[in-house]
């Protein structure tokens, strides 16, 4: 991956300098039981195809998992002879934590009404 497509957000949600993750290969924050997954399948973007908001989880540099929703598009050389993926990875993390907690607050309120009714 060239540092073209590391930017500063990249490194505060996956913990990598651009130096440090360019040359690696982007199954670096792949978690070993994602590697099948078929956002991370190259054929359908090198086939001039989009993954829009592909929800899965990643690896920071630290090890801990982070969910993220992937977008994935083809992007064409100046020569439109050959096409490299470029992604948005978007962190769910705080999003995934407003949703749990308005859960909790639905079933809490639904509880205090059925057991007001009695």
């Amino acid at each position: 991956m060239d540092d073209h497509g590391w930017n500063p957000a990249a490194e505060r949600l996956f913990g990598y300098s651009a130096e440090e993750i360019m040359g690696k290969r982007i199954n670096l924050i792949v978690p070993p039981d994602r590697t099948g997954e078929s956002a991370g399948d190259p054929a359908p973007v090198a086939h001039g195809e989009r993954i829009e908001h592909y929800e899965t989880v990643r690896l920071r540099k630290d090890g801990s998992a982070v969910q993220v929703s992937l977008s994935i598009s083809p992007i064409k050389s100046s020569s439109e002879r050959s096409s490299a993926p470029r992604g948005i990875a978007r962190d769910l993390t705080e999003s995934r934590r407003t949703e749990q907690a308005l859960r909790q607050q639905i079933e809490e309120r639904r509880r205090i009404f059925e057991t007001s009714q009695i």
